[in-house]
């Protein structure tokens, strides 16, 4: 699942081959600026990171939901567990879940011969807790007890890598035009 709003890639591919071919002092500079087009997304996604805590979640009792089964196409009953939103009495430790999380987001930039694609991602999802942190509830150790809790994630990445996609690709799009424009015309 990706925001994919896209330049025309042949198009910035030549113009940043003719710009290498050009210069590669000048194709270097032009990586660091493409390099740039995604601190407007990673600020966003880092100041919903810096907000505040999520509100606790705790199973609330157990619901039944009618389900068809993809292999046989039969259907059968399956328990699931419903929540219910509620205060937290103290946020208890830290363990710098968030900072890391922020400090794994980065814009990636790759102008090679067969794809050439400027994107936001974060890096370690796993180590760092990224790829769980945005989901909507997850469930985790107590701090090494055997007691598991419920906690709800902060959806942080999808909503503002969406509406910054459009002035990333504008932004992308000027910086080719701008190096472009560098090289003198024979």
């Amino acid at each position: 699942m990706t925001a994919d709003l896209a330049v025309d890639q042949d198009k910035l591919r030549k113009r940043l081959d003719a710009v290498k071919e050009f210069s590669p002092a000048l194709m270097r500079g032009t990586r660091k600026l493409l390099r740039t087009t995604g601190d407007e997304v990673i600020a966003e996604q880092s100041a919903i990171l810096d907000g505040p805590l999520p509100r606790g979640i705790r199973a609330a009792g157990k619901r039944v939901v009618i389900r068809r089964n993809k292999k046989t196409g039969k259907l059968g009953l399956r328990t699931l567990n419903a929540y219910r939103e509620q205060d937290v009495r103290s946020s208890g430790r830290s363990t710098g879940l968030r900072k890391g999380i922020k400090a794994g987001l980065r814009t990636r930039v790759v102008l090679g011969k067969t794809r050439t694609e400027v994107r936001v991602q974060t890096t370690g999802a796993r180590e760092n807790g990224s790829a769980f942190w945005q989901s909507k509830k997850f469930r985790h150790r107590v701090f090494g007890r055997d007691e598991f809790v419920y906690q709800q994630g902060q959806p942080y990445f999808w909503g503002p890598a969406y509406r910054g996609a459009a002035g990333m690709v504008r932004r992308i799009d000027d910086i080719a035009d701008q190096a472009f424009k560098q090289i003198p015309l024979e």
